[in-house]
Protein backbone atom coordinates (compact mmCIF):
# COMPACT_ATOMS: atom_id res chain seq x y z
CA UNK A 1 0.00 0.00 0.00
CA UNK A 2 2.69 2.37 0.80
CA UNK A 3 4.47 1.77 -2.16
CA UNK A 4 1.43 2.52 -4.51
CA UNK A 5 0.74 6.02 -2.28
CA UNK A 6 4.55 6.62 -3.38
CA UNK A 7 3.76 6.08 -7.26
CA UNK A 8 0.75 7.72 -7.24
CA UNK A 9 1.94 10.55 -5.40
CA UNK A 10 4.81 10.88 -7.74
CA UNK A 11 2.19 10.91 -10.62
CA UNK A 12 0.61 13.49 -9.03
CA UNK A 13 3.90 15.59 -8.49
CA UNK A 14 4.65 15.03 -11.95
CA UNK A 15 1.12 16.29 -13.34
CA UNK A 16 1.43 19.35 -11.30
CA UNK A 17 5.14 19.95 -11.45
CA UNK A 18 4.67 19.77 -15.30
CA UNK A 19 2.65 23.18 -15.13
CA UNK A 20 1.10 21.40 -18.35
CA UNK A 21 4.06 22.19 -20.26
CA UNK A 22 3.31 18.52 -21.21
CA UNK A 23 0.06 19.29 -23.31
CA UNK A 24 1.55 22.53 -24.63
CA UNK A 25 4.72 20.85 -25.85
CA UNK A 26 2.59 17.78 -27.65
CA UNK A 27 1.09 20.72 -30.25
CA UNK A 28 5.11 21.53 -31.31
CA UNK A 29 6.52 18.98 -33.57
CA UNK A 30 9.69 19.00 -31.40
CA UNK A 31 7.18 17.52 -28.67
CA UNK A 32 8.69 14.37 -27.51
CA UNK A 33 11.94 15.15 -28.13
CA UNK A 34 11.16 18.10 -25.11
CA UNK A 35 9.50 16.06 -23.00
CA UNK A 36 12.42 13.23 -23.53
CA UNK A 37 14.73 16.20 -21.90
CA UNK A 38 12.93 16.62 -19.06
CA UNK A 39 12.60 12.93 -18.84
CA UNK A 40 16.45 12.78 -18.57
CA UNK A 41 16.56 15.56 -16.09
CA UNK A 42 14.43 13.71 -14.01
CA UNK A 43 16.59 10.54 -14.20
CA UNK A 44 19.47 12.21 -13.82
CA UNK A 45 18.19 13.63 -10.44
CA UNK A 46 16.87 10.02 -9.55
CA UNK A 47 13.54 10.98 -9.83
CA UNK A 48 12.66 7.52 -11.61
CA UNK A 49 8.93 7.13 -11.65
CA UNK A 50 8.38 11.21 -13.07
CA UNK A 51 10.62 10.09 -15.58
CA UNK A 52 8.55 6.80 -16.21
CA UNK A 53 5.54 9.13 -16.50
CA UNK A 54 7.14 11.35 -19.35
CA UNK A 55 8.64 8.81 -21.01
CA UNK A 56 5.40 6.89 -21.65
CA UNK A 57 4.05 10.12 -22.87
CA UNK A 58 6.41 10.08 -25.42
CA UNK A 59 6.16 7.07 -26.68
CA UNK A 60 2.65 7.29 -26.32
CA UNK A 61 2.16 10.04 -29.19
CA UNK A 62 0.78 9.12 -32.60
CA UNK A 63 3.54 10.21 -34.84
CA UNK A 64 6.55 9.57 -32.76
CA UNK A 65 9.88 9.97 -35.40
CA UNK A 66 12.12 6.70 -34.88
CA UNK A 67 14.88 8.67 -33.63
CA UNK A 68 12.86 9.51 -30.56
CA UNK A 69 11.21 6.20 -29.87
CA UNK A 70 15.24 4.97 -29.74
CA UNK A 71 15.66 7.64 -27.11
CA UNK A 72 12.43 6.99 -25.52
CA UNK A 73 13.53 3.06 -25.03
CA UNK A 74 17.25 3.78 -24.24
CA UNK A 75 16.29 6.09 -21.58
CA UNK A 76 13.56 4.24 -19.94
CA UNK A 77 15.56 1.05 -20.22
CA UNK A 78 18.44 3.79 -18.10
CA UNK A 79 16.05 4.00 -15.65
CA UNK A 80 14.98 0.56 -15.22
CA UNK A 81 17.98 -0.09 -14.51
CA UNK A 82 19.07 2.15 -12.03
CA UNK A 83 15.59 1.02 -10.30
CA UNK A 84 16.89 -2.28 -10.86
CA UNK A 85 14.72 -3.66 -12.15
CA UNK A 86 16.50 -5.65 -15.29
CA UNK A 87 13.65 -7.84 -17.02
CA UNK A 88 11.97 -4.15 -17.81
CA UNK A 89 15.07 -3.26 -18.86
CA UNK A 90 15.91 -5.88 -21.07
CA UNK A 91 12.76 -5.59 -22.58
CA UNK A 92 13.32 -1.96 -23.59
CA UNK A 93 16.63 -2.95 -25.01
CA UNK A 94 15.12 -5.70 -27.23
CA UNK A 95 12.46 -2.97 -28.72
CA UNK A 96 15.25 -0.86 -29.23
CA UNK A 97 17.20 -3.43 -31.66
CA UNK A 98 13.35 -4.26 -33.07
CA UNK A 99 13.94 -0.61 -34.60
CA UNK A 100 17.33 -0.79 -35.94
CA UNK A 101 19.28 -3.88 -35.60
CA UNK A 102 22.83 -2.80 -35.46
CA UNK A 103 22.35 -0.13 -32.04
CA UNK A 104 25.07 -0.33 -30.17
CA UNK A 105 25.88 1.77 -26.71
CA UNK A 106 29.37 3.17 -26.60
CA UNK A 107 31.62 2.04 -23.50
CA UNK A 108 32.76 5.43 -22.38
CA UNK A 109 29.21 7.46 -22.50
CA UNK A 110 27.40 4.47 -20.44
CA UNK A 111 27.98 2.97 -17.39
CA UNK A 112 28.79 -0.48 -17.30
CA UNK A 113 25.74 -2.01 -15.61
CA UNK A 114 23.88 -0.54 -18.22
CA UNK A 115 25.84 -1.67 -20.76
CA UNK A 116 26.13 -4.85 -19.23
CA UNK A 117 22.28 -5.19 -19.30
CA UNK A 118 22.32 -4.38 -22.90
CA UNK A 119 24.50 -6.58 -24.29
CA UNK A 120 22.51 -9.83 -22.46
CA UNK A 121 19.54 -8.04 -24.32
CA UNK A 122 21.15 -8.36 -27.34
CA UNK A 123 21.89 -12.28 -26.69
CA UNK A 124 18.45 -12.81 -25.40
CA UNK A 125 17.12 -11.14 -29.24
CA UNK A 126 19.55 -13.59 -30.97
CA UNK A 127 18.45 -16.47 -29.31
CA UNK A 128 15.03 -15.58 -29.98
CA UNK A 129 15.64 -15.41 -33.31
CA UNK A 130 17.21 -18.13 -34.35
CA UNK A 131 15.34 -21.07 -36.50
CA UNK A 132 13.45 -23.77 -34.90
CA UNK A 133 14.95 -27.26 -35.83
CA UNK A 134 13.28 -29.63 -38.58
CA UNK A 135 9.57 -28.71 -37.44
CA UNK A 136 9.78 -28.16 -33.46
CA UNK A 137 8.91 -25.18 -31.79
CA UNK A 138 11.16 -22.65 -30.98
CA UNK A 139 13.98 -22.64 -29.48
CA UNK A 140 14.10 -22.04 -25.45
CA UNK A 141 15.93 -18.97 -24.45
CA UNK A 142 17.35 -20.80 -21.09
CA UNK A 143 18.24 -23.78 -20.27
CA UNK A 144 16.31 -26.88 -21.57
CA UNK A 145 14.46 -30.08 -20.54
CA UNK A 146 16.80 -32.50 -18.50
CA UNK A 147 14.05 -34.79 -18.49
CA UNK A 148 14.02 -34.74 -21.74
CA UNK A 149 17.40 -35.71 -22.43
CA UNK A 150 17.11 -38.00 -19.80
CA UNK A 151 14.26 -40.01 -21.68
CA UNK A 152 16.16 -40.03 -24.54
CA UNK A 153 19.35 -41.25 -22.81
CA UNK A 154 17.46 -43.85 -21.19
CA UNK A 155 15.57 -45.26 -24.34
CA UNK A 156 18.93 -44.98 -25.81
CA UNK A 157 20.29 -47.26 -23.62
CA UNK A 158 17.44 -49.59 -23.38
CA UNK A 159 17.87 -50.21 -27.35
CA UNK A 160 21.13 -50.80 -27.25
CA UNK A 161 21.07 -53.46 -24.29
CA UNK A 162 17.92 -55.34 -26.43
CA UNK A 163 19.98 -55.09 -29.50
CA UNK A 164 23.17 -56.95 -27.84
CA UNK A 165 21.06 -59.19 -25.78
CA UNK A 166 19.44 -60.57 -29.24
CA UNK A 167 23.14 -61.10 -31.21
CA UNK A 168 24.67 -62.06 -27.80
CA UNK A 169 21.57 -65.13 -27.48
CA UNK A 170 22.20 -66.05 -30.94
CA UNK A 171 19.07 -68.27 -30.64
CA UNK A 172 16.31 -66.01 -31.77
CA UNK A 173 16.03 -64.61 -35.45
CA UNK A 174 15.20 -67.85 -37.14
CA UNK A 175 17.67 -67.73 -39.55
CA UNK A 176 19.17 -71.25 -38.97
CA UNK A 177 21.99 -70.06 -37.45
CA UNK A 178 20.92 -71.59 -34.40
CA UNK A 179 23.84 -71.09 -32.00
CA UNK A 180 26.30 -69.08 -32.71
CA UNK A 181 27.93 -68.92 -28.88
CA UNK A 182 30.97 -67.29 -27.80
CA UNK A 183 30.65 -65.50 -31.31
CA UNK A 184 30.33 -62.41 -29.24
CA UNK A 185 31.77 -61.01 -26.22
CA UNK A 186 29.46 -60.75 -23.22
CA UNK A 187 28.44 -56.98 -23.26
CA UNK A 188 29.51 -55.45 -20.63
CA UNK A 189 27.22 -54.71 -17.01
CA UNK A 190 25.90 -51.31 -16.70
CA UNK A 191 24.47 -49.40 -13.64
Amino acid sequence: MRTSFRVLFSILIVITGLDLSAAALAQTSNACEAILKEAEEKYINAQFEPAIVLINACLSQAEITLKDKITAHKLLAQVYVSKGDLESAKKNFKLILEADSKFTLVAGQERPNVIQVFEEARREKRVEKLPAVSGSSPVEKKGGSKKTLLIIGGGGVAVAAIVVAVLASGSSGGNGGGGAEGAFPKPPVRP
